[in-house]
């Protein structure tokens, strides 16, 4: 806990002098707005009592530490052990915003650490200085017994930073699973359920086993459903006393975390299991609005993915029931699921160079909606696609067998412009493309898949891609697929001739 002043507000005389003493202001700057370098007061403001003060404090150390989240700065260094502090310090009126910070260098000084030395990426590498390991294996330590803090969001973020240090998997599994058996409050439950998914497919020793028990977990209803009151009050008594809880629908998707692409039969029918159980008192979603129940169910339907008869059968499932937040539920997941057939992938050929121009431009219009500055209709015509099935592939998606097309992608065996010369171990996913009208739910992710495969299936380990820097949601859509950003080229030379800057991300989709 750190030391505060007498009347709890602030940071005490103690404090202040290390800010002063033991970090070297001149690395602490902000990476975007040149001037002089921050002092202790940006530490002080940490510690306001003024929420607002506080809270643009954590903003600014976020900038000087990791930017974007997508690297990590000498900043970082200087500062780490004191943004532990103010998560453990119950004075701090910004802990879970400090932990956040913490969990974003967790991830981008662990992948940075854990990114093959040798592959010279054609722009600029993540980064993390050469002291950072160390550092972060500090702050790990410190942090472990914010796993048992009195506040339930502090306990859940702790959770969620530690989650992103696949050094530390195996023991950090055992130290989970543990925690869990002790853990009073759902939601903290469910994120050590997700940091286990998240850990297991790293650990050397304990990755077995922590399938097992997450499996364990998507078949354990925990307390199980509540007895009735007035027909037997000693069981209802009995239930109140019990200790567990229901975390089948996070077990679900940190199997998919785990196990990334492996479909289980079980999925669907333990969803459907979950959603008609009412929820116990004293739990999250005990008493939950409609809408909030109805969101849920959307939420749990889209952990499936690409099983299409899976959600199926759980939005015909909600529909049959006779209460009006499952029957909109059903509803809402229902749309598309009926008519929808599996998707179908061939080679493209010359005949689809309409077809390809088409969902090109069909995306660039739908980027332009979204704000976002990349792709512009009309730049890409069909000699782009005719050279492209010369030197690589690309690949169409068909809402069945002859069916429409629902999406297409590139699927590069090489790519100097933003990843430098590189050997041969990956394949590189360009213009994944959608086409909105005949593409079900979960389309892109199938297509991403389905790339995967084919770079596997060529002997290659690794699939890479890239996305516009300054496109924040695209990357964590990549990230939660399983990629890991390794880099950043600043000036990439893209589709009409213009230049931007793109974040590198790669996944291991095969061995080697």
């Amino acid at each position: 806990m750190g030391p505060t002043d007498d009347a709890g507000c602030g940071a005490g005389a103690e404090l202040r002098r290390r800010f002063t003493e033991e970090v070297d202001w001149s690395k602490v700057v902000d990476p975007y707005v040149p001037g002089p370098p921050y002092g202790p007061d940006l530490l002080e403001r940490l510690w306001s009592p003024d929420r607002d003060t506080a809270d643009n404090a954590c903003a600014d150390l976020r900038a000087a530490c990791c930017g974007d989240g997508s690297w990590v700065g000498l900043a970082a260094l200087e500062v780490l052990p004191f943004l532990v502090e103010a998560v453990r310090d119950p004075a701090v009126k910004v802990r879970t915003e400090a932990l956040e910070v913490l969990a974003d260098l967790a991830r981008a000084g662990n992948n940075a650490r854990t990114a093959e030395p040798d592959s010279r990426l054609g722009g600029r590498r993540l980064a993390a200085p050469a002291a950072w390991p160390a550092a972060w294996e500090r702050a790990v330590e410190a942090l472990l017994p914010g796993l048992a803090d009195d506040a339930e969001e502090i306990r859940a973020g702790v959770a969620a930073a530690l989650a992103r240090t696949p050094g530390r998997a195996d023991d950090l599994i055992d130290r989970f699973r543990a925690r869990f058996e002790e853990e009073p409050e759902l939601s903290v439950a469910e994120q050590l359920v997700m940091g286990v998914g998240d850990l297991a497919a790293h650990a050397t020793d304990r990755g077995e086993e922590a399938v097992a028990w997450l499996r364990q977990r998507m078949s354990d209803a925990g307390k199980g459903e509540e007895p009735d009151i007035d027909g037997d009050t000693e069981a209802w008594l009995a239930w109140m006393d019990q200790h567990g809880h229901d975390v089948r629908l996070p077990a679900i998707a940190a199997l998919r975390r785990a196990l990334p692409g492996r479909r289980d039969p079980a999925y669907a029918r333990t969803t459907a299991d979950v959603l008609l159980v009412p929820a116990p008192p004293g739990t999250p979603h005990h008493w939950e609005p409609r809408f909030r129940y109805v969101g849920r169910a959307i939420d749990a339907d889209a952990q499936l993915g690409v099983d299409l008869p899976g959600r199926l059968a759980i939005a015909r499932t909600l529909l049959r029931q006779d209460t009006s937040a499952r029957h909109e539920a059903g509803l809402a997941a229902e749309p598309s699921l009926e008519s929808s057939p599996a998707l179908s992938f061939r080679r493209a050929g010359e005949s689809d160079l309409t077809e390809l121009v088409r969902l090109r431009d069909d995306a660039a219009r739908r980027q332009i909606e979204r704000g976002i500055d990349q792709w512009k209709p009309g730049e890409l015509g069909p000699e782009h696609f005719r050279a492209r099935l010369r030197a690589g592939e690309v690949w169409i998606a068909t809402a069945g067998p002859g069916g429409p097309s629902a999406g297409a992608w590139e699927l590069w065996w090489e790519d100097e412009p933003a990843w430098g010369v590189q050997p041969p171990v990956a394949g590189y996913v360009h213009r994944l493309m959608t086409d909105r009208r005949t593409a079900p739910p979960g389309a892109g992710r199938a297509l991403l898949s389905e790339a995967e495969r084919l770079i596997a299936a060529s002997g290659r380990p690794l699939c890479r891609l890239d996305c516009l820097t300054s496109n924040t949601r695209l990357r964590r859509y990549y990230e939660e697929a399983g990629y890991a950003v390794v880099g950043e080229q600043a000036g990439k030379n893209g589709d009409g001739g213009r230049t931007y800057g793109v974040t590198l991300l790669e996944k291991r989709v095969g061995a080697g």
